[in-house]
C-alpha cells in the first residue's frame, strides 16, 4: 500500500471520529487517560487529535488505538480502513508475518498484552517490542496527518431548515384557526442511542422548516433517522414539513404527514400537539370520515390539554359544518369561556345569524372577535359579509377597507369591496376593485372563481366608456 492509499484510509477513519464527537469523551475514559487535560470543545478533529497528544504522554497509545477499534468493531468499511493505514504505517512488520497488534485483534474488545510463554521467553519479548514499534510508527503517522488536515472542515450536507403559518382565510370560505406550526415544545424520546450528527441534521432540519424549505428539511429528518434519532419528535416535525407541502401530496403532503403523526403518536401517546396535528391532516382530507377522525383527534388533544381553546373551537366549526348545530354551540361557548378565542366568537356569530336568526347577538360577536384580534383581516370580512347580507352598504365598506388593508394579496375582498360599490353606484370604484380582483386572480389557480371571474370581465367591458359622471344603474 503506498502513501496515497494510507492516506486515504486514514481520511476514511477521521471522519468516522468527526461523526462521532460525542462519544470522544467516554473513547478517552475508556482508554483510562486524563481527561480534564483535553479540551472538549472546537473542531472535532482538533479533538481527537488532543487525545493522541494525551494518549502518547500518558503512554497509553496501544490501549487508546485498541478502544479505538472497539468502535469501528462492527464497521466493516472504517474497521479494514483503520487495518490498512496501520498497516501501511508499519509495513515490514506486517508483511513479515509479525502478529497484529492487539488493538486489530478480532478477540477481546479492549487489548491486551501477549501471555507469557514460559518456555520461549526470548521469542516473547521480541514480539512485544516489534508490536510496540508498529503502535508508535501508526501513532506518530496518525498524529501528523491529523495535524495538516486539523484546519479543515467537513461540509454540511445540507444548508440551514421550517416551520410557518398556514393562511388562515379563504375568501367566503374561511379556513378556520389555520394551523400555526410553531416552535415544538415536547421532548424527544430516542429509541436509539443517536450520534452527535444525528441531531445535527435534526437541528438543521427545524432550521429548514422555520424558512419554509420543507422539502430540504425532510431530507435532513431522513439523515437524522438514518444515524439513530428515531424520536417522537423526528417524527412530528417530519409530519409539519409534509404537511407544509400541502399540495405536493405526490411528494409529501397530508397523507404522509398523518403517517408521521401516527409514530410520534405510537412512541408518545399522551402529547397533545401530536393528536392535534394529526387532526389538522385530517381536516384537510375533507372526507367524511377523515372529518370525523380530526374530530376524535381534537377531541384526545382536549382530554390532555383541557385549557388549550384551540381545540374546542375547532370541534365546533367541524359540528357547524356537519350540521350539529347544539353541539357546536356548546363547543364554541367553551373555547370563549377558556380565552374568548376570537374564530370561536366568528362561529357562533354564524350560528346566531344564520341558524337562530339573531342578528343582534351575531353581530355582537363578530365585534367581540375584531376586539379579540384587530390585526388580523378575517374579523373584519365576516363582519363585513354580515352587514353585506344586511344591505349596509356603508358599514360593510368600513369593515372591507380595513381587512384589504391587512391583507392586499386577499383577492376575494376585492370582488366584494366591487360589489358594495356598485351598490353604491360608484362606478369607478367598482372597476378598480374589479380589475384588482382580476389581476390578483390571474396569479392563481382558483377554478372556484371561475363565475365572479367572467362576471367582473363583462361587467368591465360594459361600463368601458362611463365615468363617473355617467353613472349605471345595476342589482346586486
Amino acid at each position: 500500500m503506498d502513501e496515497n492509499q494510507a492516506l486515504a484510509s486514514l481520511r476514511t477513519v477521521l471522519a468516522f471520529l468527526y461523526e462521532s464527537e460525542y462519544d470522544a469523551r467516554r473513547v478517552a475514559e475508556d482508554a483510562g487517560l486524563n481527561v480534564q487535560q483535553i479540551p472538549f470543545s472546537g473542531k472535532a478533529i482538533n479533538l481527537w487529535n488532543a487525545i493522541l497528544r494525551e494518549a502518547e504522554k500518558e503512554g497509553k497509545t496501544a490501549i487508546l488505538m485498541g478502544v479505538t477499534f472497539r468502535e469501528f468493531k462492527e464497521n466493516q468499511k472504517l474497521s479494514t480502513a483503520w487495518y490498512d493505514y496501520l498497516k501501511a504505517a508499519g509495513e515490514s512488520a506486517v508483511e513479515t508475518n509479525q502478529p497484529m497488534p492487539a488493538a486489530m485483534s478480532e478477540q477481546p474488545l479492549s487489548p491486551q498484552r501477549p501471555s507469557p510463554q514460559r518456555s520461549s521467553g526470548q521469542r516473547h519479548w521480541g514480539r512485544i517490542i516489534t508490536i510496540a514499534v508498529v503502535l508508535i510508527i501508526a501513532v506518530v503517522a496518525i498524529w501528523r496527518v491529523v495535524e495538516l488536515i486539523g484546519n479543515s472542515t467537513l461540509p454540511a450536507a445540507f444548508p440551514p431548515s421550517t416551520r410557518q403559518s398556514v393562511a388562515t382565510a379563504t375568501p367566503h370560505k374561511a379556513q378556520v384557526g389555520a394551523v400555526r406550526i410553531a416552535t415544538v415544545t415536547p421532548r424527544p424520546k430516542a429509541t436509539a442511542t443517536p450520534t452527535a450528527s444525528a441531531r445535527s441534521y435534526f437541528d438543521r432540519g427545524r432550521k429548514l422548516m422555520d424558512e419554509g424549505k420543507y422539502q430540504s428539511a425532510i431530507a435532513q429528518f431522513d439523515l437524522a433517522l438514518e444515524h439513530g434519532l428515531k424520536s417522537a419528535e423526528l417524527y412530528y416535525n417530519r409530519g409539519l414539513a409534509c404537511y407544509g407541502l400541502q399540495d405536493l401530496e405526490q411528494q409529501c403532503g397530508y397523507t404522509k404527514a398523518i403517517a408521521e403523526y401516527d409514530k410520534a403518536i405510537a412512541l408518545e401517546p399522551n402529547n397533545a400537539d401530536y393528536y392535534a396535528a394529526r387532526a389538522w391532516s385530517y381536516r384537510h382530507l375533507e372526507d367524511p370520515q377523515s372529518i370525523e377522525q380530526a374530530i376524535a383527534d381534537w377531541q384526545r388533544a382536549a382530554e390532555l390539554d383541557p385549557t388549550n381553546s384551540t381545540y374546542p373551537r375547532e370541534i365546533g366549526w367541524r359540528l357547524k359544518e356537519m350540521g350539529n348545530i347544539e353541539g357546536a354551540l356548546a363547543q364554541l361557548n367553551r373555547a370563549i369561556e377558556l380565552d374568548g378565542d376570537y374564530w370561536a366568537y366568528i362561529g357562533r356569530g354564524q350560528i346566531y345569524n344564520e341558524h337562530f336568526h339573531d342578528p343582534e347577538q351575531a353581530l355582537s360577536d363578530f365585534s367581540r372577535a375584531i376586539e379579540q384580534e384587530p390585526d388580523d383581516a378575517n374579523p373584519y370580512a365576516h363582519r363585513a359579509w354580515f352587514f353585506m347580507a344586511q344591505r349596509q352598504w356603508e358599514k360593510a365598506l368600513v369593515d372591507l377597507d380595513q381587512a384589504i388593508a391587512l391583507a392586499p394579496d386577499w383577492f376575494g375582498l376585492y370582488w366584494d369591496r366591487g360589489n358594495v360599490h356598485k351598490a353604491l353606484e360608484n362606478v369607478e370604484a367598482t372597476r378598480t376593485d374589479y380589475q384588482a380582483f382580476l389581476n390578483l386572480l390571474a396569479e392563481k389557480n382558483e377554478p372556484d372563481w371561475a363565475s365572479q371571474r367572467d362576471e367582473a370581465r363583462d361587467w368591465l367591458q360594459l361600463t368601458a366608456n362611463l365615468t363617473e359622471k355617467n353613472t349605471l344603474k345595476v342589482r346586486i
